[in-house]
C-alpha cells in the first residue's frame, strides 16, 4: 500500500470521525428541514387536471371549399377570392390558436364567475362541489373585488391578467401532428370547475368556428351567385357554378352538424386525484437539501477551527 492511499484511508477515518462527533448537530437540521418541509407542503394548494382528446372533423378530406377553388386558382384569383390552405394541420392549428387567442377568452369571462374561478380560487369543499375563493382577493359574501390596487392594477382583475393565468397555469393544448388529435387540458383547484372549463371551451370553440364558417359561406354565395349571373361565358359560369355547390354543401354541414368543426374523441372528466403537488416529493427534497447542509455546515465549521489552532 502506497503513501497517498493511506493518506486517502486517514483523511476519511477523520471525516467520519467528524460527522460522529457532529452527529446530534446533523440529525437536528435535517430534522428542522424536514419539519420545515412538511409544513410548507401541507400549506400548498391542491391541483386538479381535467383532459380531454379532439380531432378536427372530417380532417382525412381537405375541406370542401379549399379543394373546389383550388381546381380553379385562375378564376379565383380574378374574381378576387384567396385560395385557403386545405388541410387537418392548418385547420387545428386555426382551432389552438383562437383557443389561446384573447378575443376567445373574452368570450369565456361572459359565463358566471369565470374571472374569480379563473384568479381567485383557492381550494373547493368535496361534498358540495362550491369552489373557495382566496379571501384576500374575493368577497364572495359580497360578490366583490377587495384585493389592494397599485399604480398597475385596480381591485378588479383586467382581462390581461386571467388570460395570462390561463395561459401559464391552466390550460394546457398541443397537437400530435402524426394523428391529428390535439390533447387539452385544464389544471384548477377545483376538480369541478377544470371538467367545467374544458367542457365550455370545446363547445364554445365548435360554436364559435362553425358560426364564423357560416358567416363566411353565406357572404361566399351571394357573391357567387351574383359573379354566375353577370357572366354569359358558358366555362367560367360552369366553375363558378362548382365553387358554388361546394359552398351550399358546407352551409349545410356546418348548420345540420354541430360538431362540424372539432369532434371529441376523449371527453373532459372530473379527476378524482390531484395533480400537484406532489407533497412526499417535496419532504424527501426538503429532508435531503437538510441533511446535506447540515454536514457541509459541520466539515467547514470544523476546518475553521483546526485552522485556528494551527
Amino acid at each position: 500500500m502506497n503513501t497517498e492511499s493511506i493518506k486517502q484511508e486517514i483523511d476519511f477515518f477523520e471525516l467520519y470521525k467528524i460527522l460522529i462527533k457532529k452527529k446530534y448537530f446533523i440529525a437536528i437540521i435535517t430534522t428542522l428541514f424536514a419539519a420545515v418541509s412538511i409544513l410548507y407542503s401541507l400549506s400548498l394548494t391542491n391541483y386538479y387536471q381535467s383532459s380531454a382528446v379532439i380531432k378536427v372533423a372530417n380532417s382525412d378530406n381537405p375541406s370542401s371549399i379549399s379543394s373546389a377553388i383550388s381546381q380553379y386558382s385562375g378564376l379565383a384569383s380574378m374574381a378576387g377570392i384567396s385560395v385557403p390552405s386545405s388541410g387537418a394541420d392548418s385547420k387545428a392549428d386555426i382551432v389552438i390558436a383562437t383557443i389561446k387567442s384573447r378575443d376567445f377568452f373574452k368570450h369565456l369571462l361572459s359565463f358566471e364567475n369565470m374571472l374569480q374561478e379563473i384568479l381567485a380560487a383557492d381550494g373547493f369543499i368535496p361534498k358540495t362541489g362550491k369552489t373557495i375563493y382566496d379571501p384576500k382577493l374575493f368577497d364572495e359574501k359580497n360578490n366583490k373585488w377587495i384585493r389592494p390596487p397599485d399604480d398597475f392594477k385596480s381591485t378588479k382583475p383586467s382581462y390581461l391578467e386571467a388570460h395570462k393565468e390561463y395561459i401559464d397555469n391552466i390550460l394546457s393544448i398541443s397537437q400530435d401532428k402524426k394523428s391529428g388529435f390535439i390533447y387539452i387540458s385544464a389544471e384548477h383547484p377545483s376538480p369541478i370547475f377544470a371538467n367545467k372549463l374544458l367542457t365550455i371551451i370545446i363547445y364554445e370553440i365548435n360554436k364559435t368556428m362553425r358560426t364564423k364558417e357560416l358567416t363566411n359561406s353565406d357572404a361566399a354565395i351571394n357573391y357567387l351567385t351574383s359573379l354566375s349571373s353577370s357572366t354569359t361565358i358558358s366555362d367560367i359560369k360552369q366553375s363558378i357554378n362548382q365553387i358554388l355547390e361546394n359552398q351550399i354543401q358546407t352551409k349545410m354541414l356546418a348548420t345540420v352538424n354541430e360538431d362540424y368543426i372539432i369532434s371529441i374523441v376523449d371527453s373532459p372528466f372530473v379527476p378524482e386525484k390531484k395533480s400537484k403537488p406532489s407533497r412526499s416529493s417535496i419532504v424527501i427534497f426538503g429532508t435531503l437539501m437538510g441533511f446535506i447542509i447540515s454536514i457541509l455546515i459541520a466539515l467547514v465549521n470544523n476546518a475553521n477551527i483546526y485552522s485556528r489552532i494551527r
